[in-house]
């Protein structure tokens, strides 16, 4: 939450010292999380200019549940596309009821990018599924020609 909070306040710059990397000295990085930049983007939509720390940690707690119902919804319309609505209920409660770190990660307050990354994946196979529209042969040279497969 910490680095969000940064983020926000020192927009447009990114923060590139992560004080936790080498702890004590901290560590430099080019690389800033695309986590931290989206939810510090998420929060100046919100808040504009003028958020306090209790708001930006409100906000973001509850980025995790919003999005892997998100990624839920995803997964049952990518069911239901490829199949039927049972398939796509199906699909969903498998991903809603597997064993395994979706669930824990997508709780309140839970803070972490496992939720962001099965989020975008489900988006792009969702896309890809819609793009090549498997449902109709005559459109399916011109969705190949689109997707980049030959």
């Amino acid at each position: 939450m910490r680095h969000v909070e940064t983020t926000y306040n020192i927009f447009p710059r990114l923060q590139k010292i992560d004080h936790s990397a080498n702890y004590s000295q901290g560590g430099y990085s080019d690389a800033v999380g695309l986590h931290v930049v989206i939810l510090s983007d998420v929060c100046r939509l919100l808040f504009g200019d003028s958020a306090t720390s209790s708001e930006i940690t409100s906000a973001i707690s509850w980025s995790s549940p919003v999005v892997s119902i998100l990624a839920f919804l995803l997964f049952f319309l990518l069911g239901r596309d490829v199949s039927n609505i049972e398939t796509g209920i199906i699909s969903g409660m498998l991903l809603l009821f597997t064993p395994g770190k979706f669930y824990p990660r997508g709780l309140l307050g839970f803070l972490d990018h496992h939720i962001y990354e099965v989020f975008f994946s489900l988006v792009i196979v969702y896309l890809l599924t819609k793009l090549l529209n498997l449902n109709k042969p005559g459109n399916k040279y011109l969705s190949c020609a689109l997707g980049g497969y030959s």
